[in-house]
């Protein structure tokens, strides 16, 4: 049985036909589209909402993203399930990873790793991480 490192599940996300390619396979370019939706979620249900993390003076932005396609058998209608987990979490960043699971195959199919890093705009100056995000 796969084990996933992260405490946090986003999903199910179908596979839809509009999402595959000319061979039924699935656009790679929906996992980093997905990494933003899993993000948001979380924030959403364990952090008390994107709208209190980003209603005062310190904004979060993405300094950099990367993923890696690990296996390439995704169909139409096939359901993934992806699990968000962070690392290297510093005073002002910390990375997000977010790993994609195949349902139908049970195996890791993609992930996904980007850095988050926090800016008081009143201050021109890098911020604190929000307490209200790093508590979870």
């Amino acid at each position: 049985m796969l084990k996933v490192s992260g405490k946090y599940k986003f999903g199910p996300i179908r596979i839809f036909f509009k999402q595959t390619n000319f061979y039924g396979g699935l656009h790679a370019y929906y996992f980093f589209e997905w990494t933003g939706y899993v993000r948001e979620a979380f924030f959403n249900d364990i952090c008390g909402g994107l709208e209190t993390i980003s209603e005062g003076p310190v904004k979060m932005m993405t300094s950099r993203i990367e993923g890696s396609i690990l296996d390439e058998d995704i169909l139409f209608g096939d359901v993934i399930e992806a699990y968000f987990s962070t690392a290297k979490i510093k005073k002002v960043s910390f990375d997000v990873i977010v790993e994609f699971l195949n349902t139908r195959t049970n195996k890791l199919v993609a992930t996904t790793q980007h850095t988050l890093v926090f800016m008081d705009m009143d201050k021109q100056s890098f911020a604190h991480i929000p307490l209200s995000i790093e508590k979870n």
